[in-house]
Order: structure tokens, then sequence, then C-alpha cells
């Protein structure tokens, strides 16, 4: 499985062409669902019901904003110059 992954990975690159750019696109798009998944998270952590009585410290609460907003913000920022050139 993995060679045959390997091998049309490397078919595609042929083809296509520029895999720096592709993989900086990807990496870009991945960028994009993370802080999503990170947010979602927080929320969720803040629900008692969810977690049953555990208390999520709040300057974990504000290090995970932090990242979520850093890295919607990174995201978009390669996207936008990804789509110019």
């Amino acid at each position: 499985m993995i060679s045959c992954f390997i091998i049309f990975s490397t078919i595609i690159f042929v083809l296509v062409g520029k895999p720096v750019q592709i993989l900086v696109a990807v990496g870009a798009l991945n960028g994009l669902i993370l802080p999503v998944a990170l947010a979602s998270m927080l929320v969720a952590s803040t629900k008692s019901k969810l977690m049953s009585n555990y208390k999520h410290p709040m300057w974990m609460q504000v290090a995970g904003w932090i990242v979520v907003i850093a890295m919607s913000w990174l995201s978009v920022e390669t996207i936008s110059e990804w789509l110019i050139k």
C-alpha cells in the first residue's frame, strides 16, 4: 500500500508539476481545518456536561485561543499569497 501511494504521488507530481507549490497549498488548507478543530475542542472543554466535572485551566483556554487565531491568520495569509502568484 505504501509503495503504491508513493508511486501514485510521484506520478501526480510529475504530471501536475510544481510539487512544492502543491504541498504549500495543501498545508495551507490543512492550516484552515486545524484551527476549526481546535476551536471546537476548546468550546467542548468548557461544557461540564460533556467533560464530566473536568475543569480546563484558564491559561490553557487562553493559549489555545491564541493558537487558533495565529493559525487562522497564517493560513489566510499563505492562501492569499498563493492565490496572488
